[in-house]
């Protein structure tokens, strides 16, 4: 009988070949899928239509412009390594990046550039070239919060001595006339996660113990997992339509 074919021979039903087909339809390679460069440029102008004219007075965190796969910390069209923070306190004011990348970056009233909107676009990879003081540094997104949420906030602390008082650090400045040595939040906080015992574990995109960015194995696998959830994301909402395969076995 049918039955007893399909079970001697594997033979499938109508139903199951319809399963299948569908299995197959969405067979998708997730590293084709998250070359957004070319592919997925529209989408993130939809995400970054907001006014330049709202966002430009820097007054909100670019951390909280950054759209998010829902109910994950993921971002949906950066990854770890395009987000840009500008160490502001080392700083020297010469507008390079806000010439270069106006849509990402603005001087503040104080004189010092501040990144106003996440973007990866070829005129933010120019300004931070740019920069004669590499003050400008790429970072991954939990980083980004990290650093500012303390440049806006603080870290809870009030008895930082070197922070806070409007000197160009000694770094920069290249010469012994900061009467108050100062650092700055970047160079504070990258020290004290290379001195505590989450490194490298934490994962940090740019991390000192590693000779180039993105090194660090403990980043890579963040990755890995980030990849994954920013393809199903883009699978489930239609965006990577243009890749889906189909397969016959």
């Amino acid at each position: 009988s049918e039955a007893e074919m399909r079970t001697t021979y594997g033979a499938a039903t109508a139903e199951e070949t319809k399963e299948r087909s569908s299995v197959y339809d969405t067979m998708m390679d997730e590293c084709e899928i998250l070359d957004w460069d070319n592919h997925l440029e529209e989408a993130r102008e939809v995400a970054s239509s907001a006014s330049s004219q709202r966002l430009a007075s820097g007054a909100k965190s670019s951390h909280r412009l950054v759209h998010k796969v829902p109910n994950t910390n993921t971002p949906i069209y950066l990854n770890d390594g395009q987000f840009i923070f500008i160490d502001e306190e080392s700083c020297i004011g010469c507008m390079q990046c806000a010439s270069v990348s106006p849509n990402s970056f603005l001087m503040l009233e104080s004189g010092r550039a501040r990144t106003f909107r996440q973007q990866a676009t070829p005129d933010v990879d120019q300004a931070t070239q740019s920069c004669p003081v590499s003050c400008m540094h790429r970072v991954s997104y939990d980083e980004l919060v990290e650093f500012e949420t303390a440049r806006d906030e603080g870290d809870g602390r009030s008895d930082h001595r070197h922070l806070g008082k409007a000197h160009i650090p000694v770094h920069v400045a290249m010469r012994d006339t900061d009467a108050n040595h100062r650092t700055s939040w970047y160079h504070t906080l990258k020290h004290r996660c290379l001195m505590s015992s989450s490194c490298p574990q934490k994962g940090c995109y740019d991390c000192p113990k590693y000779e180039n960015p993105g090194d660090n194995p403990f980043w890579k696998q963040r990755k890995r997992k980030s990849d994954h959830v920013r393809a199903q994301y883009f699978i489930e909402n239609g965006h990577a339509d243009f890749v889906r395969k189909t397969a016959e076995l």
